[in-house]
């Protein structure tokens, strides 16, 4: 009998240690069901984060290849406006200098006599004019034609230098021929003949209507077309 009460005096006890560790295990399951609803919605917002990540990335790719399309069209349309630019400088360029020949066709047949002439012209019988209204202004000849000009100039050349006192009137100053130039390239002989003294050059001279520069005797004429031509003599070796 006594094993039995020991047997009954101990029973209570274990129930109750059975109870403990039932409610703690209860309890931990239950925490561990929170945490894995808490974690289960922490990675359900990780992944719309990431999505939003990726969409913001896949639109700054569609922006970026928008903005990539955008400056090749630019390039392309700066390309195109600088080829018609280009054509239409040629064009213009094409234009001023089919103007200049027909300017220059004009002169061709004129002829300019600087000296200091203070006579009276006749133009009933010469068609000629005074370049200014100064009384020993250059005389301008309009002659009938380009060969007629060219055949006084070859004449005027073999002669050597006329005063005058050649053509029967009273001084000792040249006379000098010269053929016509339209306005502009009369500007630019002005320049080649500044550029001529100032560079030690010793001829500057007008053929055909196309102006010449050379240094000396031994040296090679230089054609003189442009500004551009002088701007490219200022800066070659022989001004340096």
């Amino acid at each position: 009998m006594p094993n039995n009460d020991d047997d009954d005096s101990s029973g209570p006890e274990e129930e109750e240690d059975n109870e403990s560790e039932q409610f703690t295990i209860s309890d931990i399951m239950r925490q561990l069901q929170k945490n894995h609803v808490n974690m289960n919605d922490q990675m359900k917002q990780v992944r719309m984060d990431v999505r939003s990540i990726q969409e913001s990335i896949e639109f700054m790719s569609d922006r970026f290849e928008e903005l990539q399309k955008e400056n090749k069209m630019m390039q392309k349309l700066l390309k195109e406006e600088k080829q018609e630019r280009k054509k239409a400088c040629e064009k213009i360029e094409k234009l001023e200098e089919r103007v200049m020949r027909l300017e220059q066709e004009k002169c061709n047949k004129n002829l300019i006599i600087n000296n200091q002439l203070g006579m009276n012209i006749d133009t009933k019988k010469l068609m000629c004019k005074r370049l200014s209204t100064k009384e020993k202004a250059p005389i301008l000849i309009e002659l009938p034609n380009k060969d007629m000009r060219d055949l006084i100039m070859e004449k005027r050349k073999e002669r050597g230098v006329m005063k005058l006192r050649d053509c029967g009137l009273p001084g000792d100053d040249n006379i000098f021929f010269n053929e016509d130039l339209p306005r502009e390239k009369q500007e630019l002989f002005s320049k080649v003949r500044k550029y001529r003294e100032d560079h030690n050059y010793k001829f500057a001279w007008v053929k055909n209507g196309k102006i010449y520069l050379r240094k000396t005797e031994s040296n090679q004429a230089k054609l003189i077309r442009s500004n551009e031509d002088l701007r490219k003599l200022l800066e070659g070796p022989e001004t340096k």
